[in-house]
């Protein structure tokens, strides 16, 4: 008697991300079609995100939007956490639960603004400059003003021992003499004004350096700025275009890494550097498209420790581009939509030495990003409450090499590290019946062991990585495949998945 041939498909790594641009059957077969609330191994694994907890017990103002955060290392390596709520700036150090302090200044910040800092030094020491669309702040770490000879400026950054700033309504780039940034703009000492128009008239918003270019980015082009000494700035004659299409639409979605330059044009995100532009969200057009918005709490932070740039589109959550796999997840939601997040950026545990990112939402409070052993967002400052974070990854479409047969489903195998987490789960759905099975399975057999059997939850080894066999069960020509976790224990991994199943033959209709 003639048997149906066994066939199988699998996704053996997902270290080719979010795609949610192309049909379902035509995902890569390291693609995934949902990441939520995931992120991706430098094995090419996915994995669920650590949650997030808040890092002092009360807001820092009542009803307040956190609207600008800033982690100053000073001169001696001590670390100063700035923060701008209710047009004010409060200060902190960095601790497991932090005490933030309100700078007494009769200098208010415009209360609408997401201000811009810098880490720079005026004539006599290291202070920070915040720009909130007035005239330049100083902070010198006691007392706040604003400098009386500075133009309103909107964003600002640092490039060759000066201080670079933009009006943000006009083509002018605001210059500061050599290590002193009070003079930007002012022409009557050592500053400058000067109008950049490599692309006509097309406003600048913002700027950053990169190695040894400053990159001037238009909302409709890129200047690059080379060939600049330290005594020498001229600018008109040492000014290039890098891109004479792609700018930027929001001056708070740029940021540089160690090569290059990420921000967010009118046709997705790209990335810059010393030869042109090129489009990074080609998995994610033209759905992301859909998501872009002129809110001023659209952010971008840079994760060192996960080598991550992640963009808060308002109020989706974070798109996150892992620029070593150069793939993306996301939507990073959850904690990060309820409260609405307004602003992100990076500082240092103290403690550990290592990098963090810290995000400030619309309830007044500064929070830390993938905090330590927190499986839930929110969580409060002394380690209670928080709602769990939930993650889930759609594999491709899978068609077991041939969309033409019906296939009769038969087993799930799902390579993972639950790493103890006590809900989780694997879903599919065929064209005829849909299915879950929660892992871990109550029947554990070890492979190889005495008298062990092959069955379901087969484990090897002493890694923590189990083969889970799953029994399912459905007809089509292809299955969908979740794996889904919302524990508020652990953050289990998915290194592989395997679909096996009987192929039928030819196809036919399920209506």
């Amino acid at each position: 008697m003639a048997t149906r041939p066994v066939v199988q498909d699998r996704n053996t790594r997902f270290d080719g991300g979010l795609n949610i641009s192309a049909d379902p059957s035509q995902l890569a077969p390291n693609q995934v079609r949902r990441a939520e609330n995931c992120r991706l191994t430098v094995f090419g694994g996915i994995i669920k995100r650590l949650g997030s907890r808040k890092l002092h017990a009360t807001a820092l103002q009542t009803g307040s939007v956190v609207r600008a955060g800033f982690a100053w290392i000073k001169d001696d390596g001590t670390q100063q956490l700035l923060a701008v709520a209710a047009g004010k700036l409060h200060t902190a150090t960095y601790s497991s639960t932090v005490t933030w302090v309100t700078v007494s200044s009769t200098v208010t910040m415009t209360t609408s603004a997401y201000p811009s800092f810098v880490s720079f030094r005026d004539a006599s020491a290291a202070v920070v400059y915040i720009a909130d669309g007035g005239k330049l702040m100083k902070w010198n770490g006691s007392t706040l003003t604003r400098i009386a000879t500075s133009p309103n400026v909107t964003s600002i950054w640092l490039y060759n021992q000066r201080l670079y700033g933009v009006t943000g309504i006009d083509v002018t780039l605001l210059v500061s003499g050599i290590n002193n940034g009070d003079d930007l703009g002012d022409a009557s000492l050592d500053g400058a004004q000067f109008p950049i128009i490599t692309f006509g008239e097309s406003s600048l918003v913002n700027g950053v350096a990169l190695g040894v270019m400053n990159l001037l980015f238009h909302k409709n082009g890129i200047s690059k700025f080379v060939g600049v000494t330290q005594d020498d700035i001229a600018i008109r004659a040492g000014t290039l275009g890098l891109s004479p299409d792609v700018g930027t639409i929001q001056p708070k979605s740029l940021l540089a890494t160690e090569t290059e330059a990420y921000f967010l044009s009118d046709r997705g995100f790209y990335a810059a550097n010393a030869y042109g532009v090129r489009r990074i969200s080609t998995t994610l057009d033209p759905d992301i498209l859909s998501l872009f918005t002129n809110a001023n709490n659209l952010c971008v932070v840079h994760n060192r420790a996960y080598r991550e740039v992640a963009w808060y589109l308002p109020d989706v959550g974070f798109y996150v581009y892992n620029y070593q796999a150069q793939a993306w997840v996301g939507p990073w939601n959850n904690g990060y939509v309820s409260p609405v997040t307004h602003c992100a950026w990076q500082a240092v545990d103290t403690a550990s030495t290592k990098p963090i990112v810290l995000v400030g939402d619309s309830t007044g409070y500064v929070k830390q990003m993938d905090y330590p052993n927190t499986y839930k967002d929110n969580v409060a400052s002394n380690g209670s409450g928080g709602t769990a974070v939930t993650m889930t990854a759609q594999l491709r479409r899978l068609f077991f090499g041939n969309p033409a047969t019906t296939k009769a489903l038969r087993f799930l195998y799902a390579l993972t590290n639950l790493g103890g987490a006590t809900n989780t789960a694997v879903a599919w759905s065929t064209q005829t019946y849909s299915g879950q099975t929660n892992l871990p399975l109550t029947s554990a057999g070890v492979w190889n062991a005495t008298g062990a059997t092959w069955n379901n939850g087969a484990v090897w080894g002493a890694s923590g990585s189990d083969m889970f066999r799953v029994q399912a069960a459905g007809n089509g020509e292809f299955v969908d495949i979740s794996f889904t976790d919302s524990s508020t224990n652990a953050v289990p991994l998915l290194s592989a998945m395997t679909a096996e199943a009987f192929d039928y033959g030819q196809a036919h209709s399920f209506n």
